[in-house]
């Protein structure tokens, strides 16, 4: 495999066609993209932002759990949060609220 893309520009075999879900979508809607498609994965995007992603599994999980029906914000374990990154002064006072330390989420690199 390898060889076979030796050579070539990474714009020739990355995958530029994705398909996004919103929040406000239901699952049976990433079931559908699922099956049009090789796409596992899908970010979810609201006011064209990434503001999470909805992961095969987490997909899954839901369905067997809450149904088609489901929403994908409900599902989308995984959230992109914009968050000033936390001081050291303020870490105690996260840890304490369960608040995880976290890089800001720079749109324009998502």
């Amino acid at each position: 495999m390898k060889s076979a893309l030796a050579g070539l520009p990474v714009s020739r075999v990355m995958r530029t066609d994705f398909r996004t879900l919103a929040p406000e979508d239901t699952l049976a809607r990433a079931v559908e993209h699922i099956l049009a498609g090789c796409q596992q994965d899908f970010p979810v995007v609201e006011g064209g932002r990434v503001v999470g992603v909805l992961t095969r599994g987490d997909l899954l999980t839901s369905l067997a759990k809450e149904g088609q029906l489901a929403l994908v914000a409900d599902a989308t374990r995984l959230r992109l949060i914009r968050r000033p990154h936390l001081t050291n002064q303020q870490l105690p006072f996260a840890k304490r609220r369960r608040v995880t330390r976290r890089r800001p989420c720079d749109e324009s690199h998502v």
